[in-house]
């Protein structure tokens, strides 16, 4: 999950990347975290650099059972970190509809519900909203059966 930062004009940081040309480039050092997990973190920096956002994060996510596990993460709050952990995971819609979307397909939680809804969500209001985030971004990478 990516987290962009809230601004009336766009991201704090500068323009948007363009997700289709700026992810291919990347792909290698996403794959490259496959054989040495330890390299997730320097890949999620760099990932949230280029997008202009402020965290990333891999997670583990069963939405049959609630399940949630935070694999590695950069950028988070610790103290919000620890609240979607325990509560607010499960409060978020966006991730939950992620798990049934397209292997290698980011979208974002504006694309999944749409504007109004999101904004006006409980997990965005409380978890989102606190800490100046406007958007998040998701991809799902594996699917279990």
């Amino acid at each position: 999950m990516g987290d962009c930062p809230e601004s009336d004009s766009g991201p704090v940081r500068g323009e948007r990347m363009d997700i289709s040309t700026a992810l291919p480039s990347m792909i290698g050092e996403i794959y490259d975290c496959a054989i040495d997990a330890r390299r997730w973190r320097d890949v999620l920096e760099r990932l949230a650099t280029e997008f202009d956002c402020v965290s990333g994060s891999i997670s583990v996510r069963n939405p049959a059972t609630g399940e949630f596990r935070s694999v590695e993460d950069w950028g988070m709050d610790p103290g919000y970190k620890r609240l979607y952990v325990d509560k607010y995971h499960r409060l978020s819609a966006a991730g939950t509809l992620n798990c049934f979307g397209a292997i290698d397909a980011p979208t974002t939680a504006m694309d999944l519900l749409g504007e109004e809804e999101w904004f006006a969500s409980r997990f965005y209001r409380e978890w989102c909203k606190p800490q100046g985030l406007i958007n998040s971004a998701l991809a799902l990478i594996a699917r279990s059966e």
